[in-house]
């Protein structure tokens, strides 16, 4: 219950049951229940008319000055504004719906244009926050990278991800590879640890590197339901004691440690015993490479970069972080489809991002959208406060 609510109204016992009148006896004490309800739906319409005056002395006219925001005959307060803004990105509602949601709700007819014109300019506004959360994330220590399909104009395009537990930002190209992130221009110049997917975009940096494992137990698991290879069956087994030893009990022997990374290489020459590279067909070259000794190449090539975690303190096991981050932008593509512009995909990037930094900091999305409707989003510092 509030203890501050808004209006409290008395309800007097006059008469007893008995008859007799109570209208001048004293209360023991109040019983309490309160009502919560939302204001009515119509909108509140304020007319601003500004005085014009002709001077008499000079002869000119003069008209009064209207408040801050209020710059053309019609304008949209900033609860409106912040309704929109989370409608839109924080509950994925396309413009029809969002269209029909005002309409039905408080009468009011919004147009797609006007609605994208309120979104471009709270984007606009996040202008020094992108600067701010660009530079914090180049300072992370961990950063996960991930990447997914995005419909931009009917066509694929790729969205970008890169987060930490307390930040994430998104951005669209036309490719999945390392242009789009060099142009992007964050992890050329990332000296932490990058936590990805084994995908060769992300290798050419010079920054640490660790793999996803979750991934890895998903392949080892598909290799032995599919070849019916124990060598997969114990690395998985492996990989999860390592995981149950290094990250759970934060055991630290170098003794234990050496036995489980002995295993780990034992495994692999197992694997590759049981797995030969396939040999010459003649005129036909080689045979494809099996899935199984693509993996064994893999977990050969970059033991240090996928049992990273067994050695680095706070290294992740997995990279979940970035797959709950791009998670989300998933569902929008399934509720709204494919963006009709490039710059209305950018917008909704830009904000969605803004809103999932929030949520992983504890504030309220919607204080976040008031703010942005009035041009003054929060600072990464007040969203760290």
């Amino acid at each position: 219950m509030s203890s501050t609510p808004d209006t409290i109204l008395h309800l007097p016992v006059d008469t007893c049951s008995c008859g007799h009148a109570l209208t001048f006896v004293q209360p023991l004490t109040h019983l309490r229940r309160q009502q919560i309800e939302i204001p009515p739906s119509p909108c509140e319409v304020t007319e601003y008319q500004a005085d014009v005056k002709l001077c008499p002395h000079c002869h000119r006219k003069i008209t009064a000055a209207f408040p801050p925001g209020i710059d053309h005959t019609i304008t949209f307060g900033d609860n409106l504004k912040a309704l929109l803004l989370y409608l839109r990105n924080a509950d994925f509602m396309p413009f029809e719906q969002l269209t029909r949601f005002f309409k039905d709700i408080y009468a009011l007819q919004l147009s797609p244009a006007t609605m994208t014109k309120i979104l471009g300019k709270a984007s606009a506004s996040l202008d020094g926050y992108t600067t701010e959360i660009r530079q914090d994330l180049l300072k992370s220590p961990i950063l996960h990278a991930d990447e997914t399909g995005f419909r931009v104009k009917g066509e694929q395009w790729w969205l970008h991800s890169l987060s930490n537990t307390h930040l994430t930002y998104y951005d669209i190209h036309r490719t999945r590879g390392s242009g789009a992130t060099k142009e992007i221009g964050i992890l050329p110049h990332y000296t932490g640890t990058l936590i990805h997917d084994f995908w060769s975009g992300y290798t050419q940096y010079t920054c640490d590197h660790a793999y996803c494992n979750a991934h890895i137990i998903r392949e080892l698991q598909g290799i032995y339901d599919g070849y019916k290879q124990d060598w997969a069956r114990e690395m998985r087994g492996l990989i999860e004691e390592i995981y149950t030893y290094a990250v759970q009990e934060k055991g630290r022997s170098p003794i234990r440690l050496g036995e489980l990374e002995r295993r780990y290489d034992e495994m692999v020459e197992r694997g590759m015993a049981e797995n030969p590279p396939p040999s010459s067909t003649g005129k036909r070259g080689k045979k494809k490479r099996t899935k199984a000794l693509n993996l064994l190449i893999r977990l050969k090539a970059h033991k240090s970069e996928i049992l990273r975690f067994m050695y680095g303190e706070g290294i992740p096991f997995t990279n979940n972080q970035a797959e709950r981050d791009l998670r989300m932008m998933k569902v929008q593509q399934k509720i709204s489809g494919t963006f009709r512009l490039v710059e209305g995909a950018d917008v909704f990037c830009r904000i969605r991002g803004y809103i999932a930094t929030i949520r992983k900091n504890g504030k309220s999305v919607f204080q976040a959208m008031g703010k942005l409707a009035r041009g003054e989003p929060f600072t990464l510092k007040e969203i760290r406060g």
